[in-house]
């Protein structure tokens, strides 16, 4: 059996804030492409009479990136500033043969709970850590460091054989 003990702190919680916001680099290189484009667009269109529709394209992809950057870097810290002691949660992992039971404590609340492998609809490794989603905002978090039972290696081989019709994405994103 394989298990895991995982800290739910804010380092981890605000990891996985940003992990959802963009979870992907090649989302940043398309965000870079289009400003280019917009940036050249209104350099070239100065003197003629498309000029105010290239700054409009402009400053829409500026806005664009810019709640994009808040939502990475911001917003989570935003969220994260009522966090205390308190709300650090100690996650037991026991990935078992139908489901994955976690026993939960806290200084608020202990309790244990049991998810089945098939409510989970993503599976996505970073270089550090797993994160297997339940929906498009919500995950487990598995550091890769803190699996006590077992490797990495066994963990996701396990995974792929349990999940259904999944794979787990790998990502550059730490």
């Amino acid at each position: 059996m394989i298990t895991a003990n995982v800290e739910y702190d804010k380092k981890a919680l605000i990891g996985l804030m940003r992990f959802s916001v963009v979870d992907k680099p090649w989302k940043w290189a398309i965000y870079g492409a289009f400003f280019l484009f917009a940036l050249i667009f209104m350099l070239c269109s100065i003197g003629n009479n498309i000029l105010p529709f290239s700054i409009i394209i402009f400053v829409f992809v500026c806005i664009t990136i810019s709640f994009t950057l808040f939502g990475y870097f911001i917003n989570p810290i935003i969220k994260m500033k009522k966090f205390s002691e308190e709300n650090i949660v100690l996650n037991h992992f026991s990935f078992e043969d139908s489901a994955i039971k976690i026993e939960s404590k806290s200084k608020k609340r202990n309790g244990s709970s049991e998810i089945p492998y098939s409510a989970f609809t993503r599976i996505d490794e970073s270089s550090t850590t797993f994160y297997l989603f339940v929906n498009k905002t919500s995950a487990l978090i598995i550091t890769k460091a803190s699996i006590t039972d077992g490797t990495t290696d066994e963990l996701k081989s396990f995974l792929l054989s349990k999940i259904p019709n999944k794979k787990i994405n790998k990502l550059s994103a730490k």
